[in-house]
């Protein structure tokens, strides 16, 4: 046996127990190995089973879901079940132990470290002592050669694997956990949305709007995604807008009214719902603004069909698109198209209540059409003036216009009534048949007028004839021709005007034929006047006032102011008027002048 101190063998008798109850190598008391193996096993089973204990607690509390949980608690019970076996077996070891020690002693062997009470002397003090007996001598057998002792080799412990799986399946929920959420329905709708927002910055619309749409297969329920869509189609329809396309934004606005009526919140849906109002409106006013008013009532049309609930509205803003397109119409010299507006557009609104605003711009367009019926007789007849002669054109041809030109204003009454009547439908311009010209009637100083030449839009400008003729209103038959240049609705430039007055004495007759340069319709410089075709006078005119050359009494007493004498001094031009005399082109001088 060996020293369960110092690990040396110690002495042993002859059936192998250990001699004394001391180690003489360290003086440590001597215990059996059977009771030191035992208690050996017994506090190894107990260290590993509190490590095993130590580990399972540790286990249950890192663990944090019930997988993890479940395994602690089978850990756990492992050890425990480890710490009851290892007990069990100490006590086998105790058993065993104390039973070889009943058998040693039963065959008269003693525990060296059992203390017994000393025994009672055998002798009085009287007595001799008897000689010691060397009792250890006796005791202990003659040597024979010493035998190790047998080690006791225990299984290898086996490591827990419970940390390590806790570990593992921590790690595997927080990585499961990790895609899990990154896998949620929320979580990709999220990613689409914000994708979706840096497409649209970049006015990709379309593809921002499909990814919004699988946004909101994810997550059906979230309000917020269906505002988002309205929000980004109507940010679509504007980009069309700026890229003036109409259509495609037009579309785009009907779109988004549409899904902004299918909100569940109506608070959103009507501020959806105003916004596109107010932003086809604006498409709309840009277009009646810059003249384009048949577009600017398309794109109404469509917004009524987008808002039919808001007619009434649409209703006034199409009035405010008729009424300077019925203007511009009535301001075009040609009536075809006004003809064909009144058709296509006047005829069908004004069978409408709600457009009863326009009917005094109806009421206009109607009597212009009525003097275009005129104007077209009146166009035949000019083409006949033009292709006469310049002198038929002063002797006949001023009459016989005058005369048809009478009958077709006046449908056979009086011509100055008529026109005292519709002064205000004046000036009546209608083109010429076959040629560039038109003609244009207008009333002034209470006569009508009538001009054959080249036009700006409605101004006089360019190469052309004014004449008219005055009948009986004055008790005389006075016909004017005059042909030059005009500028701004007025004559500038050089002109040729005859004039010639017939009254019921033919020794009064007058025919004076004037040219002379001419400046917003005045005589301005030298000008060569013929009287009757024989008698030749050169006045100067500054801005129609003649220059006054003399003053003379004639028969009656009268005061004549001379500004042109005749080629033999015989005969002389004059006015009765001096300096207060101004004279030009009929129709652009006062009567009185």
């Amino acid at each position: 046996m060996f020293c369960t101190t110092c690990g040396k063998k110690l002495p042993e008798d002859a059936e192998g127990r250990p001699i004394g109850n001391f180690c003489p190598n360290c003086g440590a008391k001597i215990q059996l190995f059977a009771d030191a193996a035992a208690a050996g096993m017994a506090a190894e089973a107990a260290e590993a089973a509190e490590k095993a204990r130590a580990q399972a607690e540790a286990a249950a509390e890192a663990a944090r879901t019930k997988a993890a949980e479940e395994a602690a608690a089978k850990a756990k019970a492992e050890a425990e079940a480890a710490r009851a076996k290892a007990a069990a077996e100490a006590e086998v070891a105790k058993a065993k132990a104390a039973r070889e020690t009943e058998e040693a002693e039963d065959s008269g062997w003693k525990d060296p470290f059992k203390e017994e009470p000393a025994a009672e002397p055998q002798y009085k003090a009287a007595d001799t002592e008897p000689e010691p007996v060397n009792t250890v001598e006796e005791i202990i057998p003659p040597a024979e050669p010493s035998k190790a002792p047998e080690t006791i080799e225990e299984p290898p412990k086996k490591k827990s694997k419970a940390p390590i799986i806790i570990l593992v399946l921590i790690a595997a929920l927080a990585i499961g956990g990790f895609f899990v959420y990154q896998n949620l329905p929320s979580t990709k709708a999220a990613k689409l949305i914000k994708q979706a927002d840096e497409l649209a910055m970049q006015d990709k619309y379309e593809e921002g709007l499909e990814l919004i749409r699988e946004a909101m297969v994810l997550q059906p329920d979230k309000a917020e995604y269906p505002e988002k869509e309205i929000d980004m189609t109507m940010a679509f329809a504007r980009y069309c807008e700026e890229g003036s396309d109409d259509v495609g934004a037009l579309l785009h606005y009907a779109e988004a009214t549409e899904k902004a009526k299918k909100l569940e919140n109506s608070e959103s849906s009507k501020r959806f719902i105003q916004s596109i109002s107010d932003e086809i409106s604006s498409i709309a006013g840009y277009y009646r603004d810059n003249g384009k008013y048949e577009t600017a009532l398309e794109i109404l049309d469509a917004k009524a069909e987008i808002l039919p609930e808001n007619i009434a509205g649409i209703t006034r803003e199409k009035i405010t698109v008729y009424e300077p397109w019925i203007q511009a119409m009535l301001e075009e010299p040609e009536t075809t198209v006004l003809k064909v507006f009144k058709e296509m557009y006047l005829e069908k609104i004004m069978e409408a209540p709600e457009y009863s605003a326009l009917q005094p711009l109806f009421d206009q367009v109607n009597d212009r059409l009525e003097a275009s019926e005129r104007l077209e007789k009146l166009g035949k007849l000019g083409k006949t003036f033009m292709a006469s002669t310049e002198k038929d054109r002063q002797s006949n041809a001023c009459n016989v216009f005058f005369l048809e030109f009478s009958s077709i204003l006046s449908d056979n009454y009086d011509i100055y009534k008529w026109c005292k009547n519709n002064g205000d439908k004046l000036p009546l311009i209608a083109s010429i048949p076959g040629t560039t010209q038109s003609i244009g009637i207008y009333e002034t100083q209470g006569a009508l007028f009538c001009y054959i030449g080249e036009y700006s839009g409605r101004k006089r400008s360019g190469n052309g004839a004014w004449f008219t003729y005055l009948g009986s209103a004055l008790n005389t038959n006075r016909k004017y021709y005059a042909r030059g240049t005009w500028e701004n609705d007025l004559p500038n430039g050089e002109f040729t005007c005859w004039d010639y007055v017939k009254v019921a004495d033919p020794a009064s007759e007058t025919e004076i034929t004037i040219k002379c340069n001419v400046k917003d319709g005045l005589f301005n410089g030298k000008a060569e006047t013929v009287y009757k075709g024989v008698d030749t006078f050169r006045p100067e005119y500054v801005n129609g006032t003649p220059k006054i050359l003399d003053t003379l009494q004639d028969e009656n007493g009268t005061t004549r102011y001379v500004t042109a004498y005749g080629e033999d001094s015989t005969y002389y031009l004059s006015n009765t008027k001096g300096e207060n005399y101004k004279d030009g082109v009929l129709g652009f001088v006062t009567a009185a002048e």
